[in-house]
């Protein structure tokens, strides 16, 4: 249904009410997103030592430091990993077996993170909107594996093996 609003718009100008019921709700989940960020802290929940939050704003708990080589840019990483959304909803996993993933084909906050990774690494990276999927989302409405737009991830990752 298409309506004619007269605040805030011209006068003339038809909204779509859908749209901008669509468009407040994935502003909303990224004000929630970072409101959950700006929570996410260390006290009580993590051991400090192990909490660590890089320039572009990934969060990151590392439950286990692994061993060389470590990861980079340009590598390839077997992987064991667990993908959710900060309301606990999982979007994607791996099962009995790692899967390989070069860092260059992922979103910017796995590739960031895996990078700082060593084989045998666990960590749980905590990636903001902007570097997971963006404004855009994943997937379809419906489905298990999708990510609304603006969705804070949280994954759980283990290194299997690494190379270049």
């Amino acid at each position: 249904m298409i309506l004619t609003v007269m605040v805030g718009c011209k006068k003339d100008e038809a909204v779509d009410w859908r749209t901008l019921n669509v468009q407040w709700l994935e502003h909303n989940r990224a004000d929630k997103g970072k409101a959950w960020f700006e929570a996410n802290n260390p006290a009580g929940t993590y051991d400090a030592s192990c909490f660590h939050e890089t320039e572009s704003g990934l969060q990151y708990y590392v439950l286990y430091d692994g061993v060389a080589p470590q990861a980079n840019p340009e590598s390839y990483v077997y992987a064991f990993y667990k993908g959710s959304l900060i309301t606990g909803n999982v979007f994607d996993s791996t099962s009995v077996t790692s899967s390989q993933f070069y860092l260059s084909t992922l979103v910017d906050g796995m590739s960031e993170g895996l990078a700082k990774m060593k084989t045998k690494a666990e960590y749980v990276f905590f990636i903001p909107w902007y570097l997971g999927y963006g404004e855009d989302g994943s997937g379809a409405a419906g489905y298990a594996n999708y990510i609304p737009p603006y969705s804070t991830l949280i994954f759980q990752v283990q290194i299997d093996a690494c190379g270049n």
